[in-house]
């Protein structure tokens, strides 16, 4: 939902959950008190829990991540390297495992800052590209070297 001069951020963030793509987008078989958004038909959590590619899905996947990684992705050292206005980078490492994390933090197409070394394990895109998509976050599993 877009606020406009005749919404406030109040109205916007109370705007009823669309559960699924029924009447009121199932959060009330009454009248609510606030209108549902209008692209409940599409933006549901019903519509969420059977697409592997959504957010609710991509959330979990991080989860499942950091739970399984909890020493480094947690606990583990944090080193941030050089940034700007578009991007963030770090590296998280302990004895476990080493993982390198970069961000885009911008609507464009960007260069990336550095080359990504290791496995990516997470991305919030489903397809590698030579540079970082609007808004891309990536995480790679970096091997350690002794």
């Amino acid at each position: 939902m877009k606020i406009t001069s005749e919404s406030t951020l109040s109205e916007v963030l109370k705007n009823p959950i669309p559960w699924d793509d029924s009447e009121n987008a199932g959060f009330t078989t009454g009248a609510p008190w606030l209108r549902v958004n209008g692209d409940y038909k599409q933006c549901n959590v019903k519509a969420q829990l059977q697409d592997e590619s959504s957010t609710f899905h991509y959330y979990r996947r991080l989860m499942e991540l950091r739970k399984k990684n909890k020493s480094t992705l947690v606990y583990g050292d944090f080193r941030p390297l050089e940034t700007n206005d578009e991007t963030y980078c770090f590296y998280r490492e302990s004895g476990e495992g080493k993982f390198y994390i970069e961000m885009n933090l911008t609507e464009n197409e960007i260069d990336r800052p550095r080359q990504a070394e290791g496995e990516c394990v997470l991305s919030n895109y489903s397809l590698s590209s030579d540079k970082l998509r609007a808004y891309e976050a990536n995480i790679y599993k970096v091997k350690i070297t002794e």
